[in-house]
């Protein structure tokens, strides 16, 4: 629920699993589409902080965030610096959050296994397991004030 809107929660797969340019525009246009920031004449334009990875200069993404009928402010970051400015990108937090995502993973699959069922982790599988992974992960606040002093 954003701004009364009740949104569908965006998944998405590429072959990498970073984020792509068609996965970037693909959300902007659902936000767009669903209209969670609304547009008015000589309103507010809404912001996107990205980080400056190759996807966020491919043309399709600079013409997407241009096109005035429905124009983005976006900030890039500096590339290959993440973990400079975001705390999830730290040694800590990551390296935890790796740990933890193949474990829960792999329970799931055993039990499975052990039910009968498909060796497979499906695209419904995937939010409750970033839940039981992500407050191990980036909710330790004692590590996150300890990367943020480590980042400067």
């Amino acid at each position: 629920m954003f701004n009364n809107k009740l949104l569908d929660c965006l998944t998405f797969c590429s072959e990498s699993g970073g984020t792509t340019t068609e996965i970037l525009v693909k959300i902007l246009e659902y936000f767009d589409d669903e209209e969670v920031f609304p547009r008015v004449p000589d309103g507010p334009i809404p912001f996107l902080l990205v980080d400056g990875h190759n996807t966020c200069l491919d043309p399709l993404f600079i013409d997407y965030i241009n096109n005035e009928s429905h124009r983005w402010k976006v900030c890039l970051g500096v590339p290959y610096a993440t973990s400079l400015w975001q705390v999830g990108d730290s040694a800590q937090n990551n390296g935890t959050f790796k740990t933890e995502w193949y474990r829960v993973k792999d329970e799931l699959l055993v039990w499975k296994y052990e039910r009968w069922l498909d060796h497979v982790i499906w695209n419904h599988d995937v939010i409750p397991l970033l839940n039981k992974v992500f407050a191990k992960a980036f909710g330790r606040v004692e590590v996150n004030w300890q990367a943020i002093a480590k980042q400067g």
